[in-house]
């Protein structure tokens, strides 16, 4: 597997734990659940939930029109590539002590941040499965799912999965 190298943060995690790039129609559902609900539910990046038939009853009922019009969002979205790896949540927290944030700046530890995050932070989920999103700037690890990172710790996984945007200047594996 070749590797274009960029100076980026996310760099040698997603590399060190072989993260992969891949068409949008070949990540796990979970993954283009993920990417769908940010880029055209959070976002507008890519068409809107309303332009697949999916209507805001409350997130539930986003979920499940997003999981019953995969087909069409695949359809329109198939090919573009998202890269995908799982990443041991030890190699997460030593990733978010080794940012540039302010939530570094201000905490004296991944513990300490860990535990005012659970405690201040929108409720936890009870058993996540999206992965996180991770950035491409230097001053955040997550672009999206702050919330399912600490979940995922809270729930005492192991591993978290996460996806990135290769064309937006990470780390790009050669299939």
């Amino acid at each position: 597997m070749g590797t274009k190298e960029i100076n980026h943060p996310a760099q040698a995690v997603i590399d060190k734990h072989k993260g992969r790039i891949y068409p949008f129609s070949k990540l796990p559902l979970t993954a283009q659940l993920s990417i769908a609900h940010y880029m055209g539910v959070d976002g507008s990046a890519w068409l809107q939930k309303d332009d697949f038939g999916v209507f805001d009853n409350g997130s539930r009922y986003i979920i499940e029109g997003l999981t019953s019009k995969m087909d069409a969002i695949v359809d329109c979205y198939g090919a573009t590539e998202i890269g995908y790896v799982v990443i041991p949540v030890e190699a997460m927290k030593e990733f978010w002590t080794k940012c540039k944030s302010d939530d570094r700046l201000y905490f004296r530890d991944f513990d300490t941040w860990h535990k005012w995050f659970i405690n201040h932070g929108k409720p936890a989920y009870k058993k996540p499965t999206w992965p996180v999103i991770l950035s491409n700037y230097d001053d955040e690890i997550l672009q999206d799912g702050w919330n399912r990172f600490n979940a995922y710790i809270a729930a005492g996984a192991t591993e978290i999965p996460a996806v990135w945007y290769p064309t937006s200047g990470l780390v790009v594996n050669d299939l």
